[in-house]
């Protein structure tokens, strides 16, 4: 199994047979957006990682791998939300907020 964010959510893929087999829709009374984004080219999806070992970095994961290929520590704190405008992701963390150049983050691989 593996999951893929999209605009209608997170979408349950097996990997198996590579097909959606079903959907996990955000509620729509949260007051905060989920701390994941699907880059305009649909090839990676970022999560901002709140809890555990890596807090305070943005994780980026090849939807075509379905692996993680990087992870940019930001902060001694959570990262809660992300939000991508053009080529820059926006890093929510307790501490502030981090813009991250995605072309030049793709080049540090």
């Amino acid at each position: 199994m593996f999951g893929a964010v999209g605009s209608r959510g997170v979408a349950i893929i097996e990997t198996r047979d590579d097909k959606i087999v079903g959907w996990i829709n955000p509620p729509s009374d949260r007051l905060f957006k989920s701390p994941m984004a699907l880059s305009s080219d649909e090839q990676e999806i970022y999560i901002g990682l709140e809890y555990g070992l890596k807090k305070g970095a943005v994780a980026a994961i090849d939807v075509a791998q379905k692996k993680i290929v990087r992870v940019l520590e930001l902060s001694l704190t959570g990262c809660t939300g992300v939000a991508l405008v053009g080529n820059k992701l926006f890093a929510a963390c307790l501490d502030g907020v981090y813009v991250i150049d995605i072309p030049a983050w793709r080049q540090q691989q």
